[in-house]
């Protein structure tokens, strides 16, 4: 870090968009070869079999009275699938919690920065110290979904005001000004 700080730097902002977008690439010249995994390379690490004996004799050693027992797993698969939060959807709600900080007041506000905060050292952390790794972002949903609500809230609520204070059926101010100079009232 010290000898090629823009080097670093450069790792760094690529493992930032990572956060939305795992599958592009951490390194310019070898893609995603041996940085960090991505959601299905991680699937892939946990069913490898290819050392199922050690792992079998590893199995009975701690746990000599349990054996083993082998279901479909293809339900959980399809959960975490459909379940993950990267692309647009992780965009949304980064977008939604860096905006609820400033959307909302007084307590909602001092809330939402925790959250924020929270929020964003889970999420960077790991890329500052170390590279991005999909296991690394999951702690961070939680506080994610919790600050995106908060600004996905405050954003209604500003769409309500604006409502309320200028209801669609009535003229803009400007019309009302000129009707009333024109009644005969006035006259």
């Amino acid at each position: 870090m010290l000898g090629q700080p823009v080097d670093y730097l450069e790792a760094v902002g690529r493992d930032l968009i990572r956060i939305v977008d795992p599958s592009f690439g951490s390194s310019p010249f070898v893609g995603n070869a041996g940085y960090g995994n991505t959601p299905e390379g991680l699937a892939l690490y946990y069913r490898n079999t290819s050392n199922l004996a050690v792992v079998q004799r590893v199995i009975k050693e701690y746990y000599p009275a349990d054996g083993e027992v082998h279901k479909r797993i293809g339900f959980f698969l399809s959960y975490e699938r459909d379940t993950r939060l990267e692309g647009p959807l992780m965009a949304l709600l980064l977008l939604l919690s860096l905006a609820a900080p400033v959307l909302n007041q007084g307590e909602r506000r001092v809330t939402s920065l925790w959250f924020l905060l929270v929020t964003l050292t889970l999420l960077a952390v790991p890329v500052f110290v170390s590279e991005y790794d999909y296991r690394f972002t999951i702690p961070a949903f939680g506080p994610l979904a919790a600050t995106a609500a908060m600004g996905g809230w405050a954003v209604v609520e500003r769409v309500r005001r604006r409502k309320a204070t200028r209801p669609d059926d009535s003229p803009p101010a400007d019309a009302q000004r000129e009707q009333v100079a024109v009644s005969p009232r006035a006259f």
